[in-house]
């Protein structure tokens, strides 16, 4: 919460307010990251090539990477598993629908499957095993210790990956709401979805089209891309 009033402040000292500046700022953070996610989907496809899922919304900006175009997208988050959110401080009840939903982007119990998401502690990723998934932990930061990272493998420790981490989010804005409940349709059950504000949309729009380009051009992989932020 500190870093994201940190990253407000400034965001309105450098563009003064003006919405075309801030779009500018936002397409110049998608290309100043694109290194370290591409460097992120590096480290994933070294670490497992089998079936990989990417877990919306926090992962969003690697579905841009190249390796992530044979991986399936899914949303799967605390409410949605009945786990009480703390931050938030929404409350959450088991979906039935998720198995169906899982099932359908090729997700079964007792499977292996890549997760690649943000990461922190594993909350998420416990709630699954306790439902007789194996989901593989390919995350861009922990802070548990028996849960490997991408930045860890970088030897970046605690402190920093924190700040990394928040700051990915930062620089990232959710395009959509979190879903909390699923809707049905013909196809099967689907999250519903719902579009986060307007600044928040527009603004995530500027950073995925600037990591867009910056992918297309990225010609250095970490740790010199981390430094570089």
């Amino acid at each position: 919460a500190e870093l994201g009033g940190e990253f407000v402040e400034g965001l309105l000292v450098s563009s003064g307010g003006d919405l075309d500046k801030a779009k500018s700022l936002f397409a110049q953070f998608g290309r100043v990251w694109a290194p370290v996610i591409a460097g992120w989907a590096d480290w994933v496809r070294t670490r497992y090539q089998g079936p990989t899922a990417v877990v919306l919304r926090d992962a969003q900006p690697i579905t841009l990477t190249s390796h992530a175009q044979s991986w399936q997208r899914v949303f799967i988050n605390r409410p949605l598993l009945g786990i009480r959110d703390e931050l938030s401080g929404e409350d959450g009840a088991y979906q039935p629908p998720m198995q169906a939903y899982l099932a359908s982007a090729g997700i079964i119990p007792a499977v292996q499957f890549g997760f690649v998401d943000t990461g922190c502690y594993g909350t998420v990723l416990l709630r699954l095993v306790q439902l007789g998934y194996r989901p593989l932990p390919l995350f861009f930061f922990s802070k548990n210790p028996a849960i490997p990272s991408f930045l860890g493998s970088l030897g970046i420790g605690s402190d920093e990956g924190t700040v990394l981490n928040d700051s990915l989010e930062c620089a990232f804005p959710h395009r959509l709401r979190r879903p909390v409940e699923f809707c049905r349709e013909e196809v099967g059950p689907r999250p519903k979805l719902k579009d986060s504000d307007f600044l928040s949309a527009m603004f995530g729009e500027a950073a995925m089209r600037g990591l867009r380009e910056g992918l297309g051009a990225v010609v250095t992989r970490p740790p010199a891309g981390v430094a570089e932020l």
